[in-house]
C-alpha cells in the first residue's frame, strides 16, 4: 500500500474546475484571488481564469522543508488596498490548514477585507486542525503534487 498519493496535472486542471464549481455554488464572489506561494500559485492561476480575473495577488509564506513541517514564516505581504473586498485565499493543500488559519488572520485584521474565504484543492483529513471554507478531495497520506516531482 502507497504511503503517497501522486496527483498529475489532468487532476490539477480537473480539481481546479471542481473548485471553482463549489465557490460559485456558495454564492460567493471574490473581487481579488490571493495565491500561497509556492505550490498555491498553479492552483490559483487556473482558478483566476475560471472566474476571468486578473485581479490576483501573492502572499509569501512556508513552513515545510521536504516533507518536515517547521515553524511558518511569512516573507512578504502584498501592497495593495484590500479594505472592502470579497477575498478568496487559495493553497494547494491544507495538511494542518496552519498556513491558511495564520494568513487569514492576517488578512482580516490588518487588511480589513469585507470578507475571506479559503479554497484549496486537497484536505489531509487526518492532520487537517483549520479546514478551508472549500475544498475538493480528502486524503490522508503524503500528495505528491507534479511540480514536486
Amino acid at each position: 500500500m502507497s504511503e503517497t498519493v501522486d496527483v498529475s496535472w489532468q487532476d490539477i486542471e480537473h480539481l481546479t474546475k471542481q473548485l471553482a464549481k463549489l465557490v460559485r455554488e456558495d454564492g460567493f464572489t471574490p473581487d481579488v484571488l490571493i495565491g500561497i506561494t509556492v505550490s498555491g500559485l498553479f492552483p490559483v492561476g487556473l482558478l483566476a481564469k475560471e472566474f476571468d480575473t486578473k485581479d490576483v495577488v501573492v502572499v509569501s509564506a512556508r513552513s515545510y522543508n521536504d516533507r518536515e513541517q517547521g515553524k511558518l514564516q511569512v516573507t512578504a505581504l502584498p501592497n495593495v488596498d484590500l479594505e472592502g473586498k470579497n477575498v478568496l485565499l487559495v493553497d494547494e493543500i491544507a495538511d494542518r490548514g496552519t498556513t491558511l488559519e495564520h494568513i487569514r488572520k492576517i488578512f482580516i485584521e490588518e487588511y480589513k477585507v469585507k470578507e475571506l474565504k479559503s479554497a484549496v484543492l486537497v484536505v489531509n483529513e487526518k492532520n487537517c486542525t483549520f479546514w478551508p471554507d472549500f475544498y475538493v478531495m480528502k486524503v490522508d497520506k503524503w500528495v505528491v503534487f507534479p511540480w514536486d516531482k
